[in-house]
C-alpha cells in the first residue's frame, strides 16, 4: 500500500512521459472490504499537472480506472477514452466516475497511444461524496 492510500490519493505529480502502453499511478486505494458499494458513485479527481508533449503532437491519453480482488490482478471499470495531446493542458480535469460496486482494491493507470509521450504528469485522487 503506498504513502498516500489512507487520504485515498492514486498519485501526486506522476510522470506521464512513456512510449506508448501504460502509465500505473504509484498507489493502489485500500477499501478492506472484499465488495465495496457507495451510497452515490465518487469522482476520481484527475489533474493535468504539466501539459502533455510528443514530438509530432500525435499522442492521445486514456485514464482508466481499475479494481482487484487480491491487488495483484486488475481489470478496467471505468475509463475517459482516448484524450488528444493538445486537450491536456495544465489544470486540464478530465472526468471519471467511480463505479457504484467494485472490488477491494483501486488503482489509475493512464493508457498512452498514438506515439511517445515527451512531457507531461498528473494528480489524481478519490473524491469522496459529499
Amino acid at each position: 500500500m503506498g504513502a498516500y492510500a489512507r487520504t485515498l490519493e492514486f498519485g501526486d505529480s506522476v510522470s506521464l512521459i512513456h512510449a506508448t502502453g501504460d502509465v500505473v499511478f504509484t498507489d493502489v486505494i485500500d477499501f478492506r472490504a472484499a465488495a465495496v458499494k457507495h451510497y452515490a458513485a465518487p469522482e476520481i479527481a484527475i489533474e493535468i499537472e504539466t501539459a502533455v508533449d510528443s514530438a509530432a503532437d500525435g499522442a492521445s491519453v486514456n485514464f482508466c480506472l481499475q479494481d482487484s480482488a487480491d491487488n495483484s490482478t486488475f481489470a478496467t471499470i471505468a475509463q475517459t477514452g482516448a484524450i488528444v495531446e493538445a486537450t491536456l493542458v495544465a489544470k486540464y480535469k478530465p472526468q471519471l466516475a467511480c463505479p457504484k460496486s467494485h472490488r477491494r482494491y483501486l488503482r489509475l493507470i493512464a493508457t498512452v497511444s498514438g506515439e511517445a509521450v515527451t512531457a507531461g504528469a498528473a494528480n489524481s485522487h478519490l473524491e469522496p461524496v459529499a
